[in-house]
């Protein structure tokens, strides 16, 4: 969801739609905003990578996404990625990303489809939340480019480097992954070029663009959000990769 992965510019006090204008849902928001561009033309979220502090994973108090850690690892309260397994129960968040006890993370508001609501996770469960703000919001989920490659993960023009040996021992490069390397080119569509999209290859760890005419087939195809899926799977799920998302045929309540 690495500071650097899965970018996805987002708002604090004003709201935007997933690869829409800002404003589109909240005509008020690009007032706010200034006439700054985004990578797909539209006017940018005033929630950034700035908003994440010291925050190295989990999402910023506006819900900028600042980082995961890496696979065997969890979130401790945003600063710091420890071995094993979190206090407690994760919480899982409007997102389906685990939040771990006393993080602060981001719910489905419940008076509001559209919108989330930050609240504290207790450590009880799915949805052990407490001390909740008292306004919802809803955040944007326009992602930049950028691909999910463990800490700090890849820039966009990077690939991701998966060691066939350990592939928790992940590295990025803007050239190419050395032999016995598996090759994450993309985590989603916003990594290819126009008309294309991200698939899997022949191992979960290989990532690349193909033309969104070819079906991905039996392989998985990546995406953040179900606009990035195709009509026969359209919702985005988590896994088979614990750190990617994959279009579904059936939706499950940690998809989007």
């Amino acid at each position: 969801m690495t500071p650097r992965i899965r970018l996805a510019f987002l708002l604090a006090v004003a709201a935007c739609a997933p690869r829409n204008q800002v404003g589109e849902d909240n005509p008020d928001a690009a007032l706010l905003l200034g006439s700054d561009a985004s990578i797909d033309g539209s006017l940018t979220c005033a929630c950034d990578a700035s908003s994440c502090g010291s925050r190295i994973c989990g999402r910023s108090e506006c819900g900028f996404p600042c980082g995961e850690c890496e696979p065997g690892e969890y979130c401790f309260t945003g600063s710091q990625c420890l071995a094993g397994a979190g206090p407690g129960t994760p919480c899982i968040d409007a997102f389906g990303d685990r939040v771990w006890e006393g993080d602060r993370g981001f719910r489905a508001c419940p008076t509001d489809a559209n919108a989330q609501q930050q609240c504290t996770c207790t450590g009880g469960g799915t949805n052990a939340w407490a001390s909740c703000d008292t306004a919802c919001q809803e955040i944007c989920t326009h992602v930049a480019a950028g691909i999910t490659c463990g800490a700090p993960g890849c820039d966009a023009g990077e690939v991701c480097c998966v060691p066939t040996a350990d592939i928790n021992a992940r590295s990025c490069t803007a050239t190419s992954c050395p032999p016995s390397n598996y090759t994450r080119a993309c985590d989603g569509p916003e990594d290819c070029g126009t008309g294309e999209k991200c698939c899997g290859g022949d191992n979960l760890w290989t990532a690349s663009c193909v033309p969104s005419t070819v079906s991905c087939g039996p392989v998985e195809q990546y995406c953040h959000t179900s606009a990035d899926c195709d009509a026969a799977k359209p919702y985005c799920c988590p896994g088979p990769v614990e750190d990617m998302r994959s279009c579904r045929a059936t939706a499950a309540a940690t998809c989007t």
